[in-house]
């Protein structure tokens, strides 16, 4: 019966402890259009550092900067005049948790606008 009690006892101050940990949570982070030619990407400040990273579709890192989030976050502009067409993923990781954002370049042909004037 001790035994029992003791066990009892045991598991319910382990859950205790279990339940209070605070769960991983992704950083807060926006990439916004600048211009036709460049991208803002915004990651709110937090307690935390983190990892920002480029990567193409075939895997490759086109960029990687570590930053500290604590009192400013981040904010940059990026250049992608020079990117081909295609689909690239910024990732922002904190080592607990991590986000993506995508995004994706193409050119679509001209467009042709015809407009009446009276």
């Amino acid at each position: 019966m001790k035994k029992l009690l003791s066990l009892l006892l045991a598991l319910t101050v382990s859950a205790a402890s279990f339940a209070t940990q605070p769960a991983a949570t992704e950083p807060t982070a926006y990439l916004t259009l600048a211009t036709a030619n460049k991208v803002r990407l915004y990651v709110a400040p937090e307690e935390a550092k983190a990892s920002i990273s480029l990567w193409d579709a075939a895997g490759h890192q086109l960029y990687f900067e570590r930053v500290n989030l604590e009192k400013n976050g981040f904010h940059q502009s990026f250049d992608i005049s020079n990117l081909a067409e295609g689909t690239y993923q910024f990732q922002i990781s904190t080592g607990e948790s991590t986000v993506t954002k995508t995004l994706v370049v193409e050119t679509k042909p001209a467009q042709r606008s015809v407009e009446i004037k009276s």
